[in-house]
């Protein structure tokens, strides 16, 4: 009996640690997704200038962590981190949920979801971003 038991403690833990190895990689790996947008946009307490980005996953160990790069990938901009978000329609096109903020300030980008995926992440107003220095 104890040794059905080492092997369920073993099996949950195994799994537990797994799960955002699986959740990233269920995803393509790095859910690297081309974002365009008009006008500044803040992520955390990072503020993106209009243009095209790539936002990826920093690593599949980590999946709740989004680098921002360059379309051309050659330039980074900086990470900041999410929390997971559920979605119950998963779309066939990457989800970018944003809140417009008072006149004069950028908008705020709340929620990101990658095609065919219930979860995404979230973005906490204010939340710390490394930004590339």
């Amino acid at each position: 009996m104890n040794k059905i038991k080492e092997i369920l403690i073993v099996s949950v833990f195994a799994a537990i640690v797994a799960a955002p190895a699986q959740f990233a990689a269920a995803a393509g790996d790095d859910w690297a997704t081309k974002i365009t947008i008009s006008q500044p946009v803040q992520i955390g307490n990072l503020v993106l200038v209009p243009g095209s980005y790539v936002f990826r996953i920093a690593d599949m160990l980590t999946p709740n962590v989004v680098e921002i790069y360059s379309v051309s990938t050659n330039h980074y901009y900086g990470m900041v981190a999410g929390i997971s978000a559920y979605r119950d329609q998963a779309s066939d096109k990457p989800i970018f949920v944003f809140k417009k903020e008072a006149k004069g300030s950028p908008e705020e980008l709340l929620d990101w979801y990658y095609p065919g995926n219930n979860y995404g992440l979230e973005f906490l107003p204010g939340a710390s971003a490394h930004a590339a220095g």
